[in-house]
C-alpha cells in the first residue's frame, strides 16, 4: 500500500510543478511578447537601415512600410506629416500604378501601406506563365496574396497548362475561377 502511495505522492508533485510552470508562464511577462503579440519586428527594430531614410535631420521621423505598385518596396523612415502620394512618388510608382484611387492621407508611425495596380481592361489578357505576381493583381478582384500564391504555384509545378489549375490556390473557387478567366491566358 505504501508503494501506491509513493507513486501516488510523486504523480501529484509532478502535476503540480508542471502547473505551476505553466502558470508562471503565463503571469510572468516574457521579453519581447509585444513583438510577438503584433507582428510587427520591423517597428521595434532598432538597428534600421539608414538608405531607407527619405527625410532631412531635425525633423520628427516615423516608419512605416510599403508595398505594391512601386519600384522600392518596405519599411521607409519618412518625416511626420508626409502623404501617402509623396511617399509613393519618391519610392518610384510604377507604370501600372493606380493613382487615382490612392487617398491624400497622412502616414501614420507603424502603419502598412499598399499601392494598388491599375486593374485590366476586359479585352486585355494576361500570360499567367510570365507575369509576376504584380500583373496578376491588376485582375479585379484579385489579392495580392492569391497573386503571390499563383507565382508560387507556377514555381513550384512549373508552368500552367490550363486555366483551371489556378483553383487550386486557396481562394479560388469555380466562381471567381469563371471571373478571372476572361483576363487570364497561358500564352498559347
Amino acid at each position: 500500500m505504501t508503494i501506491f502511495y509513493n507513486n501516488w505522492k510523486r504523480i501529484l508533485w509532478l502535476v503540480f510543478f508542471l502547473i505551476l510552470g505553466i502558470s508562471i508562464d503565463f503571469i510572468v511577462p516574457r521579453r519581447g511578447f509585444l513583438k510577438e503579440f503584433v507582428r510587427m519586428d520591423w517597428l521595434f527594430d532598432k538597428h534600421r537601415k539608414k538608405d531607407n531614410s527619405l527625410s532631412s535631420k531635425g525633423k520628427e521621423l516615423i516608419k512605416v512600410r510599403i508595398s505594391g505598385s512601386v519600384r522600392q518596396k518596405g519599411i521607409m523612415v519618412v518625416e511626420k506629416g508626409t502623404t501617402l502620394i509623396s511617399l509613393a512618388k519618391k519610392c518610384g510608382l510604377k507604370q501600372e500604378a493606380d493613382t487615382q484611387s490612392l487617398p491624400s492621407i497622412v502616414l501614420e508611425d507603424g502603419k502598412d501601406y499598399h499601392i494598388p495596380y491599375k486593374k485590366v481592361e476586359t479585352d486585355q489578357r494576361i500570360n499567367i506563365n510570365t507575369a509576376d505576381a504584380g500583373e496578376i493583381e491588376r485582375i479585379p478582384l484579385m489579392t495580392e496574396r492569391m497573386a503571390k500564391e499563383i507565382v508560387e504555384y507556377r514555381k513550384k509545378y512549373g508552368k500552367i497548362d490550363r486555366l483551371e489549375e489556378i483553383m487550386q490556390i486557396s481562394g479560388i473557387g469555380n466562381k471567381k475561377f469563371r471571373f478571372f478567366k476572361k483576363y487570364l491566358t497561358t500564352g498559347e
